[in-house]
């Protein structure tokens, strides 16, 4: 009878576990194992950077709601105070805002100008076909996922090329939104999370029930828009907890993504004559570059993310060397080594699939090298 007991209760777990991950119920919560350092720096006479030429921390810009009904002087009031602090944007599109007859591409001045945008370095990526409902996933089987995800894909290819990215309209998703989006090609989706959680891979949580055939990472952010409704009032409150947010993510070591909506930021103080979100903007990012924060885009860091996960290096010590090889079919530039060399070692040697391409024979015990 006890055993019959356990196995009704084992039985319902998995029951109430699977419907929690198909029905998105608690849709800010991340996977335990995304709440471990998924990356190895340290070693025995060196520490890598987590992050590409030294820098301490990372912080995503992310802009939602971009639509038809966006004004390009209003892309440009950010992109002027972006590229003041050489941060790079990622601007979450929506094709047909409302309904299918209301598309980007009427919009020509804004194209134009995203179009510029993406020529900087900037990033487009998708936020759902027309946004409407707001939760316009929910229900809908994969095939209808699928449909939605693809005519949105392609409408922002015609105008801006691949397209790479993706946010569920109101952070709604499902195993079978990540499997559409994984048969359409994406690299990464950027969904909420209550917690500061690392970039995970759902394949590893949802493989027993729906097979291997999900290959896209997950780069969760925080689900608040700090920017939302900011006046002279609520300012500094805001800024402070921007600000300890982000701190709390770069402790830990994880990315902090700033989530905005862009018709919000724009906004006119109509007490101030202010522009208050975009000056608090402003001031975010030179915090951040004072504090030499790498500011990439979306597609950027995914990428960076992946290298450094598949990244294989080895070192073996022979008398005052030191030899390091590395292994990586991926993009290394900026990649960073810290070193702590005990006094018998004075040369290093650094091997790139089997080409040498550091060499240094007087290294100081604590040298940096950036590749």
């Amino acid at each position: 009878m006890i055993k019959k007991r356990y196995i009704i209760f084992l039985f319902l777990i998995l029951l109430v576990s699977f419907y929690l991950y198909t029905s998105n119920v608690q849709r800010y919560f991340s996977p335990f194992s995304s709440y471990e350092d998924p990356l190895e720096t340290k070693f025995e006479y060196f520490s890598l950077g987590r992050y590409p030429d030294a820098h301490e921390g990372v912080s995503l810009l992310t802009f939602d709601d971009v639509s038809y009904a966006t004004s390009a002087n209003d892309v440009m009031k950010v992109k002027e105070i972006t590229d003041t602090y050489g941060a790079k944007s990622t601007y979450f599109i929506i094709p047909r805002y409302g309904g299918e007859g209301n598309t980007l591409s009427s919009n020509g001045d804004l194209v134009s100008y995203l179009s510029y945008c993406l020529s900087t370095g900037d990033e487009m990526a998708l936020h759902g076909y027309t946004h409407y409902p707001t939760e316009e996933l929910k229900g809908k089987s994969y095939e209808e996922q699928l449909e939605l995800i693809d005519k949105g894909k392609e409408d922002l290819n015609v105008l801006f090329g691949p397209i790479y990215g993706f946010r569920p309209p109101s952070f709604w998703k499902n195993s079978n939104t990540y499997k559409a989006l994984a048969s359409e090609d994406f690299l990464y989706c950027s969904s909420a999370s209550i917690f500061n959680v690392f970039p995970y891979h759902p394949k590893e949580f949802f493989h027993p029930f729906f097979g291997d055939d999900i290959d896209i990472i997950e780069v969760p952010c925080f689900p608040e828009d700090y920017f939302w409704d900011v006046t002279s009032e609520n300012f500094s409150t805001l800024y402070f907890e921007l600000i300890t947010r982000f701190e709390s993510c770069q402790k830990k070591g994880t990315a902090f993504v700033v989530f905005t909506h862009l018709p919000r930021l724009v906004n006119l103080d109509e007490a101030t004559g202010r522009y208050e979100a975009l000056e608090m903007l402003e001031n975010y990012l030179e915090y951040t570059s004072e504090n030499d924060i790498w500011m990439p885009t979306m597609r950027e860091y995914t990428e960076w993310h992946i290298m450094f996960l598949e990244l294989e290096i080895n070192c073996r010590e022979s008398l005052n060397e030191l030899i390091l090889t590395i292994d990586s079919q991926k993009d290394i530039s900026g990649l960073t080594f810290f070193f702590d060399l005990p006094d018998v070692i004075d040369t290093v040697y650094i091997y790139h699939n089997g080409d040498m391409i550091y060499q240094n024979d007087d290294c100081a015990s604590d040298e940096i090298i950036i590749i």
